[in-house]
């Protein structure tokens, strides 16, 4: 299996190579996940570009511990694009905390960076502190996982995410979710110079349509796209209208 040393940590990441292309779309997972979330995309991404997942550490198969800034992963996954990856071109994608640390990665201005997608995310993302504590002891309850998804999502999308979420040590969401409890971009946005597309699953509860709203108003040269009938996970719950706002996206940028 594939593991680069980064920062003394052995990161797991796959790649699937398009050798007609000269673009890569690296895929970034949100807090507590890994991955896995992003599997049922790789084949269709990679019909035509090069595909990497990879997971943040602490999280799926990378060494631990997570870190407890958004910063940290943005430094992780800079050094990851600008060694691994040096010379090609990048667009990024990442969910919920990945969508943060997409963000700070192009406010810093990776010059490699062709495009972002930022996915049910914001430029600031508080957690309750009573979910905090929920996940702290153990309690998470299935009415707050469900919270995550349209009242129109399968069971089968429920069990799917589920399982992927289920394989991330607690106290690695914990650190996520603190991470994301001081971050805040809110005023930085304007220095986001290169094409964005912001995608939002119309009933998401989690990071409601405000924040991505506050997102395409704030960044220059953004599209918002609203997917009906998705909740949080919008790539999981409307995979196909997700593949095809993402692929039209990266076509643009060809």
């Amino acid at each position: 299996m594939p593991f680069i040393n980064l920062r003394r940590k052995k990161v797991y990441y796959e790649e699937i190579e398009q050798y007609q292309s000269d673009i890569t779309i690296l895929f970034i997972h949100g807090g507590g996940g890994n991955h896995y979330i992003w599997k049922e995309h790789v084949n269709a991404f990679s019909e035509n570009n090069n595909v990497i997942v990879f997971d943040l550490p602490g999280h799926g198969q990378s060494e631990g511990p997570a870190f407890s800034s958004i910063r940290e992963y943005a430094d992780i996954v800079y050094e990851f694009a600008s060694s691994y990856l040096e010379g090609k071109k990048v667009v990024l994608v990442g969910h919920s905390m990945g969508g943060a640390i997409v963000q700070q990665m192009a406010v810093d201005g990776l010059n490699q960076i062709k495009g972002i997608v930022i996915v049910a995310t914001g430029a600031k993302l508080e957690i309750p502190q009573e979910f905090l504590e929920q996940v702290r002891k153990g309690e998470f309850t299935q009415e707050s996982f469900l919270a995550g998804f349209s009242p129109k999502t399968s069971e089968t999308v429920h069990q799917k995410v589920g399982n992927c979420l289920a394989q991330t040590p607690v106290d690695s969401t914990i650190q996520d979710f603190e991470a994301l409890n001081e971050y805040d971009l809110s005023k930085s946005l304007d220095k986001i110079n290169v094409p964005t597309l912001v995608i939002v699953g119309e009933d998401d509860i989690l990071t409601p349509l405000e924040l991505s709203h506050f997102l395409h108003e704030s960044i220059p040269s953004s599209n918002l796209t609203v997917i009906p009938d998705a909740g949080h996970y919008v790539m999981s719950e409307q995979p196909e209208a997700f593949q095809k706002h993402v692929k039209s996206f990266i076509n643009k940028l060809i």
